[in-house]
């Protein structure tokens, strides 16, 4: 569902489904779709506008899995560089790009990547892989 405002007050909304030719959806067109899920209908929540940023980074998200999929590692990369970008606080992404760049032979960007990612999150489970790659790298490539 995509919601598109109609004129200049908040509330003028149209909720249209760009899936199946951009059709109009009712409200309760998008209660029996989130409950066809098993999920409760919470209007607030989803119906809610969604930030360009946010539409933009699972755009990149939905690409980085396309990619992965059809193992094409700088495409791959080069959209993690784009959620990097996006996400600047998120180690997230910098270890994506980091292992993409580790797998093509990048290694000198890659331990770029990995170490800010250890100052990000110095304590977390994503610092804590970073910290775990860097190790490795220091003895062996893992994707040789």
């Amino acid at each position: 569902r995509v919601r598109i405002g109609v004129g200049k007050k908040e509330e003028n909304h149209l909720l249209i489904d760009p899936f199946y030719g951009a059709r109009p959806l009712t409200v309760e067109d998008c209660r029996q779709r989130v409950e066809a899920f098993g999920h409760p209908f919470v209007a607030d929540e989803h119906l809610k506008a969604t930030p360009p940023r946010e539409i933009l980074t699972r755009m990149c998200n939905n690409l980085l899995a396309l990619f992965d999929h059809q193992k094409k590692t700088l495409d791959a990369e080069r959209v993690a560089t784009v959620l990097v970008y996006l996400q600047p606080t998120d180690p997230v992404p910098l270890l994506i790009r980091g292992e993409r760049r580790l797998r093509r032979g990048e290694r000198r960007n890659a331990r770029a990547d990995f170490e800010k990612v250890c100052k990000l999150d110095p304590n977390g489970p994503i610092g804590r892989t970073a910290s775990e790659l860097l190790r490795r790298m220091e003895f062996e490539n893992p994707f040789k």
